[in-house]
């Protein structure tokens, strides 16, 4: 499975197809998130989605939510969610925003929200309650949940794991975030 950002070959082996994409150096990356396929005639790689059912009942609570995050304050972090459906999982239609309060990151005090997202953020979250509706109010709070992908601030070179911090192999910094406990390999359901 792989999640937008990553890279799965160089141009030279295969042309870009659907969602994906080459970048200035000819290496071909995800657009979005799904598994890659190969066409042999065309010599091209595309990524698939993983299939969609049909499931009433969307923004259940207790869902789990797969989403990125686009903005980040004292107290509370804004998360654009992406539609990826299961027959164990539901999930909201694209287009949809959901909400962290500072409260419902971690089962310790966090002081400020800045310290455990970043704009860009790939993550999963639980849906905690639905407000009107629509709006779904998220909590990272559990091992399984927080972020899945993450890239340096700097230069967009994605950050490896090392013990409960995030590390920049390109510019060699540390940083600290909510991560979930397969950070960098997620474990999505199929």
């Amino acid at each position: 499975m792989k999640t937008p950002g990553d890279k799965i070959c160089e141009v030279e082996e295969y042309l870009a197809g659907r969602g994906a994409y080459v970048d200035e150096d000819g290496g071909v990356y995800a657009k979005i998130m799904g598994n890659p396929s190969f066409n042999q005639t065309e010599r091209t790689v595309s990524i698939v989605p993983p299939p969609r059912k049909k499931i009433p009942g969307i923004n259940v609570v207790g869902s789990i939510v797969y989403g990125r995050i686009f903005q980040v304050l004292n107290k509370l972090a804004l998360v654009q969610l992406y539609p990826y459906q299961t027959a164990r999982f539901r999930l909201v239609p694209p287009g949809t925003i959901g909400a962290i309060y500072i409260a419902d990151v971690r089962k310790e005090f966090v002081e400020d929200l800045r310290n455990e997202f970043d704009v860009g953020d790939w993550i999963r979250a639980k849906i905690k309650k639905v407000v009107k509706k629509f709006y779904p109010q998220l909590t990272t709070v559990g091992k399984e949940l927080g972020v899945i992908k993450a890239y340096c601030p700097y230069d967009r070179t994605p950050l490896v794991r090392r013990g409960a911090e995030l590390y920049c192999p390109k510019c060699k910094r540390r940083f600290k975030r909510k991560i979930a406990i397969d950070y960098g390999d997620p474990k999505l359901p199929r």
